[in-house]
């Protein structure tokens, strides 16, 4: 007998079975991890029940790698603002501390510690006017913005409500397939026409990447059961975000003062009514 090719078929034969072998361990331990990430969403989903929350989002898992990320406020200067929304013609008014208006006949702009800005157009015609789709809403919106210099590419629309001949559309700001809060900018559109518009925005300064740790999405959301705001609605989505919370700044006293910082990770929570919480390690 051949006993060097009786090894070399003994060895083959080895390396097959322990092939084998090992496609039924892996097989079986993807499938029990599976099912106790199913279990896991489960009891998740059960505790939520007991305040009356309904989850309706799947558990997202751990990211592979976090950011650094530096933002700062878009900041609002009468003269741009004028030049933009009225070339230059608008009249302007101090209403207030850190609050300024610019009109120019039914149209008017507020703009509030220089962050928080507000644009309302007052034309009663504009109420008069037939029903319009989502997707026409949204085009509207967006050539608003582009007419007065602003970019869209960093928006996503997450919340959308229809109102009498119209709607009422909330865009949150994205970064890299992640949200970062808050930077929102809502409309509340007429037929062809925006009768509203409240802008919060956060440009990016700097981003790098971070060693820095987010507790899983499951452990997050149950800190739901604690949120008395939370209580009787229903949660749509669960994303990974970067949040900026000006009190937790320590170059400044507050919202008022705070420029620019840095915005740590969380989990982004969004009801179906259109709120939302963010949920960190902190």
């Amino acid at each position: 007998m051949d006993w060097s090719k009786a090894k070399t078929i003994l060895i083959v034969a080895l390396l097959f079975a322990n092939a084998i072998l090992g496609y039924f361990v892996i097989t079986d331990s993807m499938e029990s991890n599976a099912s106790g990430k199913a279990a896991a969403d489960i009891q998740v989903e059960e505790l939520l029940q007991r305040r009356d929350i309904t989850l309706q989002s799947e558990l997202p898992g751990a990211p592979e790698s976090l950011m650094s990320i530096t933002v700062e406020f878009e900041r609002n200067e009468p003269y741009d603002i004028n030049s933009r929304y009225f070339d230059g013609k608008g009249i302007r008014e101090l209403k207030g501390e850190e609050i300024e208006e610019l009109y120019r006949g039914y149209e008017s702009v507020t703009i509030k510690n220089g962050k928080l800005l507000i644009y309302e157009n007052r034309d009663r015609m504009a109420l008069v006017t037939k029903a319009v789709e989502l997707e026409a809403a949204e085009n509207t919106a967006k050539e608003f913005l582009q007419e007065r210099g602003y970019s869209s590419a960093d928006m996503k629309l997450t919340y959308h409500q229809e109102e009498k001949g119209g709607y009422r559309l909330e865009y949150s700001k994205i970064l890299e397939n992640s949200y970062v809060e808050v930077g929102n900018t809502s409309f509340l559109i007429a037929g062809d026409t925006v009768k509203r518009m409240e802008r919060t925005w956060l440009n990016t300064v700097e981003i790098q990447q971070s060693d820095l740790s987010l507790i899983p999405a499951e452990k997050a959301i149950l800190e739901l059961l604690s949120i008395e705001q939370a209580y009787g609605k229903t949660v749509t989505d669960i994303s990974l975000c970067y949040y900026f919370d000006p009190e937790k700044q320590n170059n400044y006293d507050g919202y008022q003062q705070a420029t620019q910082g840095n915005a740590v990770p969380g989990w982004r929570i969004q009801f179906e009514d259109g709120t939302k919480l963010v949920l960190d390690s902190e």
